[in-house]
């Protein structure tokens, strides 16, 4: 594909996650994302053979880099589990307000679709990720984890609550990103 071509393929993936985040994923249409995108519907059915394979190529392209940044954040590297929960907390603040709202919607929806089965997957992952980090322990949190995997949903739930939290306030996921981390940490060391 051409530099051009790459190009409005991203325009039209970023118009993809602009109108789900801002109308949701019910207004997302191969004709309101040609126009959100600036391009004629034929360029977008071009890329994309459906509405499903739009929005399932949105989700993936939002979630590749949060993916490698939560990857990077558990990656041991000799750092204190601490830290290594301090970065994956931030890594999913880090995130695009309106890629979340799109990536809750899906999972929310048609679970038999292509975006769906990817963001249950991503969940999925996440959590998995999350109890290893948590199982390994420390000790003077011992994480208090001694069923790791309940305990990577719960701390999975609190940062859900926030970004919605943030979400509806319309505040900085940065800002929220600090409460998240001290919710998280005061289950883990109470819980």
């Amino acid at each position: 594909m051409s530099a051009s071509g790459d190009a409005k393929k991203a325009r039209i993936l970023g118009a993809v996650l602009q109108l789900s985040g801002q109308r949701g994923v019910a207004h997302v249409s191969i004709g309101n994302v040609a126009a959100a995108a600036g391009v004629p519907k034929s360029v977008v059915l071009y890329h994309f053979n459906s509405r499903d394979e739009l929005l399932d190529a949105a989700l993936a392209a939002w979630l590749a880099p949060l993916q490698a940044a939560l990857d990077d954040a558990l990656e041991p590297r000799g750092r204190d589990p601490r830290d290594q929960l301090g970065a994956w907390l931030l890594a999913h603040f880090q995130g695009e307000l309106d890629g979340w709202r799109m990536a809750t919607q899906l999972a929310l929806g048609d679970p038999a679709s292509p975006a769906a089965l990817r963001a249950t997957a991503f969940d999925a992952a996440a959590e998995r990720d999350l109890a290893r980090l948590l199982s390994h322990g420390h000790q003077q949190l011992a994480w208090r984890a001694p069923r790791a995997q309940a305990s990577a949903v719960a701390v999975r739930a609190v940062v859900e609550g926030v970004l919605l939290r943030a979400a509806r306030a319309g505040a900085p996921l940065l800002s929220a990103h600090k409460v998240a981390r001290q919710v998280a940490l005061d289950l883990l060391l109470r819980g």
